[in-house]
């Protein structure tokens, strides 16, 4: 059937060409600081995820205010001055639920949380600019919205970046209580289009949750991978992969 919608994730997606917050944040510390073990920050990160998610305040605050918040518990959880309660409603407690939050991480006081924060967000606006372009010629085409994993802030981001003109819907993890890969969570996005999955492609960076969720629910995905080689032995289904989002205009869709 002829794709009358494209939904796209936001994090990593269209503030990134395929490269997950985790993953830059992590490029952008050790930068600094030397080699950090990859599963230690990522156990850091994750907790400060969770952490984050625990704050009444967070679903109210700018992608800015959500960066630093963000890089101001990994800095406190990498030094040992943090604790993380697990949340049955926070993405990251909810895949992992053995945290352990009290070990240190070696050489990880030598960067600055404002630095690394702004670093990000100035990368993140270049990209979010460069793809208003492509937003709007797709909007041309096709329905545009977004879903994503998030703190119960997406819709506020999307205004923040004027992404909203474009967005007939903006689907948030926390506050639909469904999160990616749960079919769920996409099925609200199409309840808001009143439209069928098999119209519908859904763009992301994470093969887990955003591939193999828009697969399950019926979506057609496409995954950015910011043109890393990927080993397809290893994966259960084969998506249609693009580099960078302006790829989708090369793409037909018939």
């Amino acid at each position: 059937m002829k794709i009358k919608a494209i939904l796209f994730d936001f994090g990593g997606t269209l503030d990134s060409d395929g490269t997950d917050w985790f993953t830059r944040l992590y490029k952008a510390i050790t930068n600094r600081v030397g080699h950090i073990e990859p599963d230690e920050f990522q156990r850091c990160a994750d907790k400060a995820a969770c952490d984050i998610c625990l704050l009444e305040d967070t679903p109210r605050l700018s992608m800015d205010g959500t960066v630093h918040r963000l890089c101001e518990h990994i800095h406190a959880i990498m030094n040992g001055k943090s604790e993380c309660v697990t949340s049955p409603s926070c993405r990251a407690c909810r895949e992992r639920d053995n945290l352990q939050c009290s070990q240190s991480v070696e050489n990880s006081n030598s960067w600055s949380v404002q630095e690394v924060a702004d670093e990000f967000l100035t990368e993140s606006r270049v990209f979010i600019e460069r793809n208003h372009l492509v937003l709007q010629k797709l909007q041309e085409r096709f329905r545009l919205g977004c879903i994503s994993n998030n703190w119960g802030n997406t819709a506020g981001w999307c205004r923040q970046f004027r992404l909203d003109r474009f967005f007939e819907t903006m689907i948030d993890s926390t506050v639909v209580g469904a999160v990616k890969p749960d079919q769920r969570i996409f099925q609200v996005a199409l309840d808001e289009l009143k439209l069928p999955p098999q119209v519908c492609a859904y763009v992301g960076d994470r093969y887990d949750c955003d591939v193999l969720g828009a697969h399950a629910a019926g979506l057609t995905p496409v995954w950015i991978t910011n043109g890393q080689s990927v080993n397809n032995d290893d994966l259960p289904f084969l998506p249609r992969r693009i580099g960078r989002l302006s790829d989708l205009l090369d793409i037909d869709w018939k």
